[in-house]
């Protein structure tokens, strides 16, 4: 059942005594006899709405599309506003924001791309098509077909006019015409409005298997345990409550052409297949059995969001080439031909990118408590997650993933078979061989999602590892001020606002408007890192769970199949920044520092990304010596980027140290074979000698200053 308040009604009764002012002297019953004489007189009992200063109500009146839209909004309580374009709608008409409203909630169009109409009166299917969608009323119905004029309702409005009708929202006239043409009377507005806040759905229940329901609108619908193993058809259903499937099997459940507000799984013995086709949409769907939730010819935007126990798992399938990826392994996983397997309470983004129409499709999967109390498995993901693939050798992998498959458990086994399958694994794990990344005369590409810090700690490395006798390309996506929620933000919705330097050791090149994708695309890259804006580097909320996300989607885009990822540390302020964001520092370097450590930790504990690079402890050990600390504002040029000389260059040898020799198992020595200092004011070999001191303390300390003297 749909009700809307009382205190609704008070707001609709403002606007109509816009149209029909008050009238202190008593309201005369020019209503009297009237179809809606009930409903006039109820509303105006409840004064809900007033009549005209000469005492009459004017039910004949008409309402204008304006008119009708304030009424519409005060009423349901939309209140946010989006931008509009009518030429007809201006910004110092009374009625320009509730259009706004309007078009921001989708209940209405214009009557061409650009106008609008606000002083037209307000015809009677128009009517019908608003209220219906604000209804949910959405799909395809032949009720209209039952009005004699029929085919005189616009093509644009049919199905809304029969669901209203359906409804009970509309009804025709005495001699069954709709008259959909004829503007929608004052007394007809308020009957229809009236209506849409008692309006009530009935319930459903499926207990026979072969059952077709079609062209309804359902409160909510039970298919029960006696439909068994059978088959049950909805076509162009909505459903505004709860589908609730216990019966069925893997000859589906298949929904056509339906609108579902929540789908729950629930069948006590075998799977249950979902097939949705068409435009279906499944705002929410709670598995709590073995479900294969599967996709087929579809245009709606099937399952948005999920909810799955801990511990259990659900197949996700369709009929295009899908690959899959979640943004949060340790939440849940999804293996290639689509299972998805629940492992800790918390939420992930799946990923489904079709690459024949350049399509990523998004569900949100939230995983919750079981609970039935099963056998802990907590252990056992633990010990999965304890290796990857990337890490060892094909051979010794596909061994290992034998002995997995073998010794697969779930929540229904004993927690000793558990325990059993654990040690099994782990003997196996003992087993893989260390596939060794060997990027030694290799040109190697690493590409960093960041912003005014990654530039800063890119700018040097190519001369660096030149110097060494390494190639790199480094490509770094630049986005002033750019955080992990904005990068985040930017990948979802594909935005081009990217700049993209392409730094080689002889050039560097900008392209402008790029997107993530773009970027990721364009090399196959060795390394991707990513980085925090540094006003919130230090603040984990800040970090989630968009850096999640993002690694998800990073995964999924990747041309090399053994892309390692990288977080980079940024610094602290200087002491005496004046930077807006040092003030969740308290002002303070050593508190922003300690926070910035403390956040990058728990980054690396939670995400499963393979690098830290340490430039912000590299750059807090080198202010602990005396002359690199007086290079610039303690290695900043404004107190917070790094001196365009030294400063950078610290931050250059951290990442050619940790990325190209440590990661990469180059085989050079940064004291011996890398030569280059920078040519500006104040470099000295002396300086680089000491540079590369505290990028070494910081490699073999990533978390803690080292201090060191001349």
């Amino acid at each position: 059942m749909i009700k809307k308040t009382i205190s609704l009604l008070l707001i609709f009764m403002m606007i109509l005594t816009i149209a029909m002012p008050t009238n202190v002297f008593g309201i005369e019953k020019d209503f009297s006899g009237h179809w809606a004489e009930d409903t006039i007189q109820s509303w105006l009992d409840n004064s809900y709405v007033s009549g005209y200063p000469n005492g009459s109500f004017k039910p004949e009146g008409s309402v204008t599309r304006a008119e009708f839209v304030k009424m519409v909004n005060n009423l349901f309580g939309y209140t946010e506003t989006t931008d509009i374009s009518f030429i007809d709608v201006n910004k110092n008409d009374w009625y320009y924001q509730e259009v706004q409203k309007a078009f921001k909630a989708g209940y209405i169009t214009g009557v061409s791309k650009t106008k609008f109409a606000p002083n037209n009166k307000l015809t009677r299917e128009q009517a019908a098509v608003i209220i219906s969608k604000i209804m949910k009323l959405d799909g395809n119905s032949a009720s209209s077909e039952i009005f004699k004029d029929s085919d005189t309702i616009s093509s644009w409005a049919k199905d809304y006019v029969g669901f209203a009708y359906e409804a009970n929202l509309i009804k025709g006239y005495k001699d069954n015409s709709f008259k959909p043409q004829d503007p929608i009377k004052r007394a007809e507005a308020i009957v229809t409005l009236d209506r849409s806040l008692n309006i009530e759905f009935s319930d459903l229940i499926i207990d026979k298997a072969g059952t077709i329901v079609e062209n309804k609108i359902i409160n909510n619908l039970h298919i029960t345990k006696e439909v068994g193993n059978g088959e049950v058809t909805l076509k162009n259903i909505t459903i505004k409550g709860e589908l609730l499937v216990e019966g069925g099997g893997l000859n589906s459940i298949i929904i056509e052409d339906s609108i579902v507000n929540k789908l729950t799984t629930n069948k006590e013995d075998g799977k249950v297949r979902i097939l949705i086709e068409g435009k279906t949409s499944v705002d929410f769907t709670s598995i709590k059995s073995e479900s294969i939730l599967e996709q087929q010819k579809l245009t709606g935007q099937g399952f948005e969001e999920l909810t799955v126990y801990e511990g259990s798992s659900v197949m996700l399938t369709s009929d295009k080439k899908i690959t899959w990826s979640s943004s949060n392994t340790k939440v849940a996983t999804i293996g290639a031909e689509g299972e998805l397997t629940a492992k800790n309470i918390g939420n992930a983004i799946i990923f489904a990118i079709n690459a024949d129409e350049n399509k990523t499709s998004i569900n949100k999967v939230t995983v919750v408590k079981n609970p039935v109390k099963y056998a802990d498995l907590t252990a056992y993901y633990k010990t999965l997650d304890s290796v990857s693939k990337s890490n060892y050798t094909i051979e010794s992998w596909a061994t290992y993933k034998a002995v997995i498959t073998s010794n697969i458990v779930k929540e229904i086994n004993k927690q000793a078979e558990v325990d059993a399958a654990i040690a099994i694994i782990k003997e196996a794990q003992t087993k893989l061989e260390v596939k060794k990344l060997d990027l030694n005369n290799k040109t190697i590409k690493i590409l960093t999602i960041g912003n005014s810090f990654s530039e800063d700690s890119t700018r040097w490395i190519c001369e660096i590892a030149e110097s060494a006798g390494v190639k790199v390309i480094i490509g770094n996506l630049y986005f002033s001020g750019c955080s992990l929620e904005n990068h985040w933000t930017n990948a979802l919705n594909n935005k081009a606002l990217y700049t993209y330097y392409k730094l080689t050791s002889t050039s560097i090149t900008k392209t402008s408007n790029l997107t993530i994708k773009d970027s990721i695309l364009d090399e196959d890259w060795d390394f991707i890192t990513f980085q925090q804006f540094s006003g919130f580097s230090g603040l984990y909320s800040t970090f989630q769970p968009y850096l999640n996300n993002l690694i998800g989607y990073v995964n999924a885009y990747a041309t090399n199949n053994d892309v390692k990822l990288a977080l980079n540390m940024t610094w602290a302020y200087a002491n005496e920044s004046t930077h807006d964001d040092y003030v969740y520092y308290s002002n303070n370097q050593t508190a922003m520092y300690n926070a910035i450590i403390s956040a990058h930790q728990q980054a690396i504990a939670e995400t499963g990304i393979d690098i830290i690079i340490p430039c912000g402890t590299a750059i807090q050990n080198a202010r602990t010596n005396k002359f690199l600390n007086a290079v610039g504002d303690e290695l900043t040029r404004d107190g917070h980027h790094l001196d365009i000389g030294i400063g950078r260059y610290i931050a250059g040898l951290t990442f050619f140290e940790t990325l190209i020799v440590n990661s990469g198992n180059v085989k050079k020595d940064l004291f011996k074979d890398v030569t280059y200092i920078p040519d500006t004011y104040g470099s000295n070999e002396n300086l680089a000698n000491l540079a590369k001191t505290a990028v070494m303390n910081a490699i073999s300390n990533p978390y803690k200053v080292t201090d060191f003297e001349k």
